[in-house]
């Protein structure tokens, strides 16, 4: 297939460095299961569920039922890693060669109304000290939305398997070929249909249903359902400026070994747009759940919030609710010129995972510039594609991960403060990220004493990114990156420190080959400790 116009644009200055930037970011992911439609405010944070991009529009889907050509891009990388400790040990190191294959398969397209893009690939390392041992893994990300009936009902879904840490204080590495008992390999399934439309011809309204299962791959970690539905109305009224919604919500999220939890939130909004570019919300709820106590607990509500695009280029956020838990809220600001891009964000709300969405997904490569590039290429099914090709440009592997997280067993409060800057020059790129999360039991009390979690204990994350990247030739590459993580509790005095620096060399050998060379370093401290370092080459190809 031959690379989209904007795609090499955007590959030329980027020059990879989108890649360590999410990293950064990495941890960044809005925490998803019943985070994103209840712990950040309602629907999709904006006051109701009927927002932008809740609503799929007719006729975007009418414009794009001529479909797009299917693309098939089967793919082989082979690498090999010289490292100075295979097995991540504080005392006892081991040196080994290993060898990385990894075939894999990008299909992609749309034919009438349905649309999707699956990504798989299958990783095999070879070591050359014990050449009895060999591991195999598995990253997967599949997604498909369909239009059942024309500009009424609607079915997506999505499945992923990726590598996930499972113990916040156990021993981590961005190198999933290195020996690590404290990694897993998470499976999920998403599925969600909807239905959207209009009653006589004046009240808008969306129903969705949801069930998404998360296996963990590990005993020592929970598997989890989360299901539920939503329902929605909307409506202007005889004043243009002032609009009204009605949401309904029940969620309800299931882990191994665990009471079920729920939730069920009503709401009733005002919208009030003082300007095209201001918009003013105020809002009710009434609200049961058993999240904060062994009953059912009703209790009732209250919230509003601001959206202000003065321009393009600028966006403010700020919304606030009380809720049964306490409160959420969202505070974010974005800047954009001509050669920066400024973001500050401060969020509290609930999460069933940490740092992945809830859902199993690991901060990947192709996750974080997956959404990067949502500004790019809105269409899903080609953003994917773009992503592929920009990765196999600049050297990328779409499956490795800077996931610091861990798979908790509870719904959770998390809080996040982040703040990161981008600065792109005619040859050279700087990316800095800075981050805090807190993580806690929204009913301490009845855990178990060896949780995490447990006697009201918080855990904390703290990290940072800081990446340059200079374009050599229009063929050649050369990136530094630096990212730093702590991991810490309330209680219990444990603390885990990683570094990791990474520089690495890359050249495009052909319009489908790159060649990378990097030599990388990575330190852990605390709980767990280990000291590693690597040369690695990778030779990236697509058929």
């Amino acid at each position: 297939m031959k690379t989209r116009p904007r795609a090499s644009a955007a590959r030329r200055p980027l020059c990879g460095l989108l890649f360590v930037a999410a990293a950064g970011a990495g941890a960044q992911g809005l925490s998803g299961g019943m985070g994103s439609d209840l712990g950040l405010g309602y629907g999709n944070a904006s006051g109701n569920l009927h927002g932008a991009g809740a609503r799929r529009s007719s006729a975007g889907s009418e414009s794009d039922s001529g479909g797009r050509s299917f693309y098939m891009t089967p793919t082989l990388v082979v690498g090999t890693t010289l490292t100075n400790n295979v097995n991540l040990s504080a005392t006892n190191k081991e040196s080994d060669l290993i060898l990385d294959v990894r075939p894999g398969i990008h299909l992609g397209g749309q034919s009438g109304r349905v649309r999707g893009y699956l990504d798989y690939t299958l990783g095999a390392s070879l070591y050359a000290r014990n050449q009895q041992t060999s591991t195999f893994r598995n990253y997967l990300r599949a997604n498909v939305d369909a239009e059942v009936v024309p500009s009424w009902l609607f079915v997506d879904a999505s499945a992923s398997i990726s590598q996930q840490f499972i113990s916040p204080f156990g021993t981590q590495s961005p190198d999933s070929s290195l020996n690590n008992s404290n990694r897993t390999e998470v499976t999920t399934v998403n599925v969600a249909p909807y239905v959207q439309g209009q009653i006589a011809g004046e009240v808008n309204y969306i129903g969705r249903a949801f069930y998404t299962y998360t296996d963990s791959g590990t005993s020592l970690a929970s598997n989890s359902t989360v299901w539920g539905a939503l329902l929605g109305f909307d409506s202007t009224t005889r004043w243009s400026r002032l609009s009204w919604g009605l949401d309904f919500s029940y969620r309800e999220a299931m882990f191994t070994d665990r009471r079920n939890e729920f939730d069920q939130l009503n709401v009733l909004s005002l919208n009030y747009a003082v300007t095209p570019e201001l918009r003013l919300t105020v809002r009710g709820n009434v609200e049961t759940s058993n999240l904060t106590t062994l009953d059912n607990e009703t209790t009732s509500g209250w919230g509003g919030g601001l959206r202000w695009k003065p321009s393009p280029r600028t966006t403010f956020v700020a919304e606030y609710d009380k809720r049964v838990f306490g409160n959420s809220h969202l505070l974010s600001f974005d800047y954009r010129t001509p050669r920066t891009v400024w973001a500050i964000s401060n969020r509290q709300g609930l999460s069933t995972g940490q740092f992945n969405n809830g859902r199993g997904s690991s901060t990947s490569a192709f996750d974080l510039l997956f959404a990067q590039f949502a500004k790019i290429e809105p269409d899903p099914v080609a953003r994917a594609q773009l992503v592929n090709d920009f990765m196999r440009a600049n050297g990328i592997d779409p499956n490795s991960s800077f996931n610091n997280g861990y798979l908790p067993n509870q719904v959770v409060l998390e809080r996040r403060q982040e703040a990161s800057v981008s600065w792109l020059g005619a040859r050279d790129t700087v990316v800095l990220n800075i981050y805090q999360t807190q993580s806690e039991s929204l009913q301490p009390g009845v855990l178990n004493p060896d949780e995490p979690l447990a006697g009201g204990n918080v855990l904390q994350w703290r990290g940072l990114t800081a990446n340059w990247s200079h374009r050599l030739t229009p063929l050649a590459t050369l990136s530094v990156n630096a990212i730093g993580r702590r991991t810490s509790e309330t209680f219990g005095g444990q603390e885990t420190t990683v570094w990791t620096g990474l520089a690495m060399w890359s050249y495009q050998l052909a319009q489908r080959s790159r060649l990378s060379l990097s030599a990388r370093y990575t330190t852990q401290s605390g709980t767990s400790s280990y000291n590693e370092t690597a040369l690695l080459a990778l030779l990236n190809m697509s058929f």
